[in-house]
């Protein structure tokens, strides 16, 4: 029954939280271990999915408590052990060991490097923000970027949305997504392909051949070689949070990023107890 395995989940979790510190005194040494602070945030996390519709079809309230006290413990306890949010959202993958991150896979070369090849064409590029996403991410002063279908034919207001979606976007967006016209992330400048500074492009070319339906490829160039590039990703867009930047494309070709994947934030604790607490009524804490 899934509320035995919830149960069980919940109890190893509390018992770990109970013997483990909340920092280690080495960091240094000790950073990545499993704190105190982790395994509050992870009971919290799962007795929220338990409280959500998925488990929770009928609402019942007991269990949005439940959630709510657990995340506010992890809050709690995130804070008093001195974590916070990180100023600089972008810089939070390239800071390590920095306040925000709670909970970490480390990556490192040789031994253990992250499986995170760089962007480029064709099915390698198997993690692609899609259009909900791309439009989750609101304008700079906050206001959602929506658009009007019953406006899709008006050339100014396409021109005016792409504007907005391009150039006035909250700073996450663009230290999540890459798209065309973004210099390419990589170290390498004397590289053949995927220079540092070059410019990256999806685009419709027209191929000289086949029938009325297939007589252009939708492909990935550079805009210094656009007769490189094969079959483009599927939408166009691509990932660019958490790429090693520091890298030369050959070491990014064959997965030797070094890039830490932080995988539990405090920012992520705030955001549990923020729903927890608006589902109990407390929504001035939310």
């Amino acid at each position: 029954k899934t509320s035995e395995c919830i149960a069980q989940i919940v109890k190893d979790l509390d018992e770990a939280a109970e013997a483990l510190p909340a920092k280690y005194p080495n960091a240094a040494v000790d950073y990545g271990r499993i704190t105190k602070v982790a395994a509050l945030a992870v009971k919290g996390t799962v007795l929220l999915w338990h409280a959500s519709p998925l488990f929770n079809p009928s609402n019942e309230q007991s269990r949005w408590q439940t959630a709510y006290d657990a995340n506010k413990a992890a809050r709690d306890a995130a804070t008093d052990a001195g974590y916070g949010l990180y100023e600089n959202f972008k810089n939070i993958w390239y800071k390590e060991q920095n306040k925000e991150v709670i909970m970490v896979n480390q990556f490192f070369y040789p031994g253990h490097p992250a499986d995170f090849t760089y962007i480029r064409a064709g099915q390698y590029n198997y993690n692609q923000p899609y259009l909900p996403m791309l439009l989750g991410f609101p304008k700079k002063d906050g206001s959602p970027l929506q658009f009007d279908v019953n406006r899709q034919s008006d050339p100014d207001y396409n021109q005016q949305f792409l504007k907005d979606f391009y150039t006035n976007r909250d700073p996450r967006f663009y230290a999540t997504v890459f798209f065309g016209g973004v210099p390419y992330m990589t170290a390498d400048e004397l590289a053949d392909s995927y220079r540092k500074g070059e410019t990256y492009w999806c685009v419709y070319r027209f191929n000289g051949s086949g029938d009325a339906t297939n007589r252009t490829n939708y492909t990935s160039v550079l805009v210094s070689d656009f007769k490189r590039g094969g079959i483009a990703g599927i939408v166009g867009f691509y990932d660019r949070k958490g790429m090693d930047t520091t890298a030369a494309a050959a070491d990014q070709n064959i997965n030797r990023s070094q890039t830490d994947f932080p995988v539990i934030r405090y920012a992520e604790v705030l955001m549990n107890y923020g729903e927890c607490a608006n589902e109990t009524g407390n929504k001035g804490e939310a």
